[in-house]
């Protein structure tokens, strides 16, 4: 009986409710594992990635929900959200004091169909003029592909001026305007099947506004008599405004308005063809819906003169940056009637009228001064170049200089040049030292950042002809001397 007991005891049985290998096509996997054993067994679980799970891991975390892995009290293993980077072995361990077991089981993710999350969100409604955030969030295996559809039937590129596509699948209605309303459809789609959502957004009833502005505004037009002018009237509001123009005469043109002169087009703006002068005054658009009004008033004045600004004296120089790093003036002085805008598109500073001040290589190219005004603009350019010198090394260098044993010389190398020219020395024996590499030879020689070249320590071995060079990429100048070392 005691033996019966015995055997009893020392047995750890670790029986799998499931096949070694499993296929998860839901998101979801439940994997049984009983073990008996006297005493009785501990049960926990190794994942892929080594993560142990058991119940004292688990005891003080009571969010089931929001876990992935859960283990039950007898074993049995819970594996939710399924991804492909949860494929691997699961391993179940049982141990007592007197042995251990373990059982394996292979999962593998399959595909899955996308399933679209929170479709309750079917409506949105949004002021004019604000961002709509329109969110589509997908799971399945593999990875859902998003795609928006807009109210017009297109399909919605990544990002453009009117919208962008987040990442999670959101779409972002950068602003809403009356043409942004209607439904639009999020499509989720991978290998396995589809998932569609569908969003209505709605903008809020609200007062018309012209031209970004509530209430009343006002502007001023110039033009040009025999010319044409555009006033414009952006109008926007729900439920749509009703929108109109009042002439300076009381004439009253709703949009659309098809006349002579005078047009009003869909969008609000007025076009006047053929400008006299008698058409100056106030021209007033008004917008009005059952949520309030909204109104510009235009002064429109006629200009009989056109003259586009023009430059005196044109130039057909090329101005050179000399090396000394002086200034450089560059005039810019524009005539012409109506009030004068210079613009300079170079990325310099313009001291008007008389220019700029360059003194840096990096300033080369082409300068443009524009002189514009409401009848025109005129343009005076300026290339302007770096002035380029070969090498010229301008110490002096004796053809015999002497030194003395023990006491340190140096030898002068100074040069000019643009660019700036390298200095190197070439030693006797025809070693060359040149500035980026300091290294010492023949017994502490070396190059200074001026270029002049140090012997410390000098011996009758240091005799011998040695060689300056400078060189840039216009080419080279070399000086020479004899050290005699006494």
């Amino acid at each position: 009986f005691i033996c019966i007991i015995s055997l009893i005891a020392e047995s750890i049985l670790i029986s799998i409710l499931r096949p070694t290998f499993m296929l998860v096509l839901k998101h979801l996997c439940i994997v049984d594992c009983v073990a008996t054993g006297l005493p009785d067994p501990e049960v926990f679980w190794s994942l892929p990635d080594g993560t142990i799970i058991n119940n004292a891991l688990q005891s003080d975390d009571s969010g089931l929900r929001n876990r992935r892995h859960v283990m039950f009290g007898n074993g049995t293993l819970l594996l939710q959200q399924m991804g492909k980077k949860d494929e691997g072995d699961y391993t179940c361990y049982a141990k007592n004091k007197l042995g251990k077991d373990e059982r394996k089981v292979s999962v593998k993710v399959g595909p899955n169909a996308p399933k679209i999350r929170f479709k309750s969100q079917s409506l949105v409604t949004i002021k004019l003029g604000e961002s709509a955030k329109l969110s589509c969030e997908a799971t399945g295996e593999p990875t859902p592909r998003i795609t928006w559809i807009s109210p017009q039937k297109d399909v919605i590129p990544a990002s453009s001026d009117k919208f962008q596509i987040m990442d999670g699948g959101m779409l972002l209605v950068k602003k809403v305007t009356l043409s942004s309303e209607g439904i639009y459809t999020c499509l989720a789609r991978n290998s396995a099947g589809d998932d569609v959502k569908n969003i209505k957004v709605e903008a809020e009833p609200q007062e018309p506004f012209i031209n970004g502005v509530k209430g009343r505004s006002t502007t001023k037009v110039l033009g040009v008599s025999y010319q044409t002018a555009h006033l414009h009237c952006r109008v926007e509001g729900k439920p749509e405004p009703r929108v109109w123009w009042v002439t300076p005469y009381g004439l009253s043109l709703p949009a659309p308005y098809l006349g002579g002169r005078f047009q009003v087009h869909q969008n609000g703006t007025l076009e006047l063809r053929g400008i006299r002068k008698t058409d100056e005054g106030r021209y007033m658009c008004l917008a009005k819906n059952n949520m309030g009004e909204a109104s510009l008033l235009v002064e429109f004045d006629v200009a009989s003169l056109a003259e586009k600004p023009t430059f005196s004296v044109p130039n057909i120089e090329i101005l050179p940056i000399k090396p000394d790093g002086g200034e450089l003036i560059l005039e810019c002085s524009a005539r012409g009637n109506g009030t004068l805008r210079i613009s300079r598109p170079a990325s310099i500073t313009w001291i008007l009228p008389n220019g700029v001040v360059l003194d840096k290589p990096q300033t080369i190219g082409t300068y443009i001064c524009k002189a514009s005004n409401s009848f025109g603009s005129s343009a005076l350019s300026y290339p302007v170049t770096v002035m380029v010198f070969p090498p010229q090394i301008t110490s002096t260098m004796t053809s015999i200089t002497r030194a003395y044993r023990g006491s340190p010389v140096m030898l002068k190398c100074v040069a000019t040049g643009i660019p700036k020219p390298d200095i190197s020395w070439t030693l006797p024996g025809r070693t060359t030292l040149a500035p980026h590499s300091r290294y010492t030879v023949q017994g502490g020689i070396h190059m200074t950042e001026e270029g002049s070249l140090v012997i410390q320590n000098p011996v009758l071995m240091n005799s011998g002809i040695y060689k300056c060079n400078a060189k840039n990429a216009l080419g080279t100048d070399f000086k020479s001397t004899y050290l005699q070392v006494v």
